[in-house]
């Protein structure tokens, strides 16, 4: 009986050694699910990481698409390539955006495990275009308002936006399915 217990037991935990080093982002779940690394330390990483999307969604239109900062940019690839399409739509128009944050507030944090979360902001933004020749100015410059739902995901390299929605500062940012109040 002795032998069959120390048997399962070996099973079990080779069973989960083969896990933990197998499966993307053990470590650092195994870490929040024991409270070695807490709620708030995610959540500041997790705000670093909207802050530097930010920062580089900027960068990106306001240099017509300069790839200097693509591989610090905390996004999925197929972000990244939403945001460089816009950019090449506009320059075939010889056209770039500019986009000044003024302000990023985050609303609410939620985790959905210890290596996805989302994030609620509102944003207030100075967009406009110009020329990408001159950088003249084109109309409808302007301070826009408006709300963001970020996706995040854990990766080995820190947290990437897998996702963005943008709405109107008036809408209501809908649940996600399976989430509750």
């Amino acid at each position: 009986m002795r032998a069959a217990l120390i048997s399962v037991a070996v099973g079990v935990a080779l069973a989960l050694l083969v896990s933990f080093f197998t499966h993307d982002g053990a470590a650092h779940n195994f870490g929040v699910r024991l409270g070695l690394q807490g709620r708030q330390a995610q959540e500041t990483e997790i705000r670093d990481t909207i802050a530097l999307f930010n920062k580089h969604y900027s960068l990106f239109f306001s240099t017509g698409g300069s790839t200097e900062w693509l591989n610090e940019f905390p996004a999925s690839n197929l972000v990244k390539r939403r945001i460089f399409q816009e950019i090449d739509m506009l320059g075939k128009d010889d056209v770039v955006a500019v986009y000044d944050k003024d302000l990023v507030a985050v609303e609410s944090v939620r985790f959905f495990n210890p290596s996805s979360a989302s994030v609620v902001t509102t944003e207030a933004w100075f967009i406009g275009t110009r020329k990408a020749a001159g950088r003249a100015r084109l109309p409808g410059f302007g301070k826009r308002f408006l709300r963001s739902r970020y996706l995040l995901i854990k990766t080995d390299r820190g947290w990437r936006v897998a996702d963005f929605e943008v709405f109107s500062t008036e809408d209501e940012v809908p649940q996600l399915s399976g989430q509750r109040g």
